[in-house]
């Protein structure tokens, strides 16, 4: 049989990045387990751009741990999206279920001697688990952190996304490529 418990320690991380027309923010808590972590968490992304606007709001949950070698780290998790996208022609709302897969690895001190984590995160929401006016959901992420500070790092991201809708008169799609920088704290 196997058990497994969260402990009471908790680590908090908190993170705002900026684009050029593009404001994402958001916080998770990483509940400690007897084999690695369980991260909890929720974010917003914001795009202004020519076209129109994009918005959404996620409630995440997975759990990782250390995987094959020392300072790499895989997770495996759910994301539930709300949001709606606005393209002039189209107007849609979005809702779906997610699954999402993850890694971190952070480069070893006698390579580069700051703290420096490379990341990255891929999300789909298949046809069946999309509802409102979504038919699919994809997206990566992809960046690295540089910790100025033992609790505060520098983050550079590209993020691209792409989603399917189910509109009238006709189905449409939306695609974006962003690239943010911006700062991550943990406390």
């Amino acid at each position: 049989m196997i058990q497994t418990g969260i402990s009471n320690a908790q680590t908090f991380e908190t993170f705002l990045n900026a684009g050029a027309s593009t404001v994402q923010a958001g916080f998770d808590v990483y509940h400690t387990m007897d084999q690695g972590y369980l991260r909890t968490g929720l974010s917003g992304i914001y795009t202004n751009y020519d076209k129109g606007e994009y918005k959404s709001l996620e409630v995440h949950v997975a759990v990782g741990g250390d995987v094959l070698i020392e300072g790499l780290n895989g997770e495996l998790g759910i994301k539930g999206l709300i949001g709606s996208v606005d393209e002039g022609f189209g107007d849609s709302d979005l809702g779906s279920l997610a699954f999402m897969i993850g890694g971190a690895y952070q480069l070893p001190k006698n390579i580069i001697p700051v703290t420096t984590k490379i990341f990255t995160e891929i999300t789909l929401t298949p046809s069946p688990l999309a509802f409102i006016d979504m038919d699919r959901y994809f997206d990566i992420r992809a960046g690295v952190d540089i910790f100025i500070v033992e609790k505060a790092a520098l983050e550079f991201s590209y993020q691209h996304y792409d989603m399917k809708m189910e509109g009238s008169p006709e189905n449409w799609t939306h695609e974006d490529d962003i690239v943010m920088i911006g700062i991550k704290l943990r406390f």
